[in-house]
């Protein structure tokens, strides 16, 4: 019973108003901006390459596992940088 009790205010203090970016994550979303811009580049790359090494089967394959590779680091680069973001405009707005 007491551990309930003492877990409440924990949750109370997390959801209790906006929360400020602090300077970590200020930097933290400068740099996702920088790596996705980077990462999309890379993309474009990738995808360019696969259609000119389509009959080198070894070269596909590498690059089909890098743009997977890339594919999920942008994806979670790109959810934190949705958070970062939304919790940057709630610190706007209030």
């Amino acid at each position: 019973a007491n551990t309930a009790n003492q877990s409440k205010p924990a949750a109370q203090k997390e959801s209790a108003g906006p929360h400020k970016l602090s300077y970590k994550e200020k930097r933290e979303l400068e740099t996702l901006e920088s790596q996705i811009a980077a990462a999309e580049i890379r993309k474009a790359e990738i995808e360019a390459q696969l259609g000119f090494h389509s009959r080198d089967a070894v070269k596909v394959q590498a690059l089909f596992s890098e743009q997977q590779q890339l594919l999920q680091h942008l994806d979670r680069d790109m959810e934190r940088w949705a958070a970062l973001a939304e919790k940057a405009e709630h610190e706007k707005r209030g």
